[in-house]
């Protein structure tokens, strides 16, 4: 179970996603029935504080794929109500709620009216740590539900995110295909700039050369690192790429382990020279696809110029 919070100025952009083709609609309080009648009814509320530049609070509750058979419109509808109960909403505020029936994940939004009919203003004050709360409580009460550990891009739809969230994903999958090239945060910093169209930027400590933060940019929106993920914060970019790093070195001496076993020895067959071995074992280790292969024939190669013109003896 994911939750998110996005708040927004427009009431008429959000309900037009929320209303998108495959959207059933739960409930609502206080407003109509089309997305125009809903922004009217919104707008009208509205109008007690013009200056408030998030009126409008998008809410978005998914789950696991495997979750779908568990779940029920009336799971969705008690989670919802519950959601809005906790995070102090009452009956004087609009809202409606919609489950969307696209891709493989079941979700449901909610749309709400941060002013409500008597002019006061929901808090929107540690909105996230709030909501993230509620999600703890609910997935306790609901025990078969899958729990959020933390974000997996493979289970994401890409195709169904907009605006900033899309952002977010493309920036930490760049950022995840890129690392393993890497010798340093440099080096990913080039890769993700002359790759990906990805700007970087590094805060550093008043005073100092210390790096505190990291920060991106992508079609002109600046995101910090951690905003992006846990795993995208500065200190944890470098652990990354010394981890990788670290990898890339076992890999390479386990790869030379191998090139010495495969060129020290006839394997048994009655080749009549280093270098015969060498293209017969070159055409198995291509078309196995290995990486670490790669790194066998480099050794291999080395080996043959050393040990041209002599026979192969066994150890």
């Amino acid at each position: 179970m994911i939750c998110k919070i996005i708040p927004a100025q427009s009431f008429s952009q959000e309900l037009l996603y929320l209303f998108k083709d495959g959207s059933v609609k739960l409930f609502s309080n206080a407003v109509r029935n089309t997305p125009q009648e809903i922004d009217a009814d919104m707008e009208l509320y509205r109008r007690a504080k013009p200056d408030l530049k998030f009126p409008c609070l998008h809410l978005m509750v998914s789950f696991h794929a495997e979750d779908k058979n568990m779940l029920s419109k009336e799971n969705m509808r008690d989670m919802g109500q519950e959601i809005l109960k906790r995070f102090g909403v009452t009956e004087k505020f609009q809202y409606v709620v919609l489950q969307h029936t696209d891709g493989n994940n079941p979700h449901f939004h909610i749309c709400i009216n941060r002013v409500d009919e008597d002019g006061k203003v929901l808090s929107d004050s540690f909105a996230k740590r709030r909501l993230n709360t509620i999600r703890l409580q609910l997935e306790n009460e609901y025990p078969q539900l899958r729990m959020a550990k933390s974000k997996n891009i493979s289970e994401t739809n890409m195709e169904n995110l907009r605006g900033t969230d899309k952002i977010k994903y493309e920036i930490y999958n760049s950022i995840g295909k890129e690392i393993p090239f890497c010798k340093s945060i440099k080096d990913l910093i080039k890769r993700l700039e002359s790759e990906h169209t990805i700007k970087t930027e590094l805060k550093y400590k008043r005073g100092s050369s210390e790096v505190q933060g990291i920060k991106f940019y992508k079609n002109n929106v600046w995101l910090k690192g951690s905003e992006i993920d846990k795993q995208c914060s500065y200190n944890k970019l470098i652990l990354q790429i010394d981890k990788a790093n670290a990898q890339s070195h076992k890999q390479e001496e386990h790869a030379a382990e191998n090139a010495q076993q495969l060129f020290s020895t006839d394997l048994s067959c009655n080749i009549g020279n280093h270098s015969q071995l060498f293209h017969s074992i070159k055409e198995i280790l291509t078309d196995e696809g290995n990486p670490e292969n790669e790194i066998v024939l480099n050794k291999g190669e080395d080996f043959i110029k050393r040990t041209k013109g002599k026979k192969i003896g066994r150890m």
